[in-house]
């Protein structure tokens, strides 16, 4: 299934920028490899995100994540962010042309790590050719198709949110809490924790096994006297 993303890194690689997904492989490895590709493929260069655990996280338990992309060299930047505009990206700049934000879903974190084809500077130099023609044209398509995507990647992120959200209202027994807790942080336990009870835990002191135990027997105590569990990661 052509997702959005999927659809922006073939329109960043059709003008000569190589982007990358490998969102939880080693960086420096990964950006030797892409700078070596860009080399030898003649291309203006790449784009790859910036690895982040927490960002990780977020995709697995929310559906979604603020995914942060670093450009290089700055020279493709100005290309790399109108193209993701194009195709319909709310973008999150930064202070330097060297980094950005954008919103992703985890239907879309199984994007090829990277995208290239043969015929990638050939295509660069008959696209520049026709380009004056079909630029007009070829918007209205780009602005349709997007939205199209866009409109798929929406609606599966919300069934994704639903489905979580019932699962959620199911849960009363530690061991069903533990498998939603086992991979928070300490700090957003920590609010749970606060959110339910008055005792005060020190972070640093207590380990995080003994946390999600703490966090897990207060929300089942809590769901099965009647009570909902507000699973919301900020403090109210």
């Amino acid at each position: 299934m052509t997702t959005l993303l999927s659809y922006t890194f073939s329109k960043l690689q059709n003008a000569g920028i190589l982007p990358s997904f490998g969102i939880d492989a080693p960086q420096e490895k990964n950006k030797k490899q892409m700078i070596e590709i860009v080399k030898n493929c003649n291309l203006q260069g790449y784009i790859c995100p910036v690895y982040n655990s927490d960002t990780l996280e977020e995709l697995d338990e929310d559906g979604s994540a603020l995914v942060f992309f670093e450009v290089v060299p700055e020279s493709v930047w100005e290309e790399t962010i109108s193209i993701f505009e194009r195709c319909g990206y709310n973008i999150l700049y930064s202070k330097t042309k060297k980094k950005f934000g954008i919103i992703v879903s985890d239907s879309e974190i199984d994007v090829h790590t990277t995208y290239l084809r043969t015929e990638v500077v050939e295509e660069k130099v008959e696209e520049k050719v026709e380009e004056k023609v079909e630029e007009k044209v070829e918007e209205k398509v780009e602005e349709k198709v997007a939205e199209k995507v866009e409109e798929k990647v929406e609606e599966k992120v919300e069934e994704k949110v639903e489905k979580k959200m019932d699962i959620d209202c199911l849960r009363r027994t530690p061991k069903e809490f533990w498998r939603k807790f086992s991979r928070w942080p300490k700090r957003d336990l920590l609010v749970i924790i606060g959110r339910l009870s008055d005792e005060v835990i020190n972070r640093t002191g207590t380990s995080k096994a003994e946390i999600v135990e703490k966090a897990c027997q207060l929300c089942s105590d809590h769901a099965m006297s009647g009570g909902v569990v507000n699973f919301s990661r900020k403090n109210d």
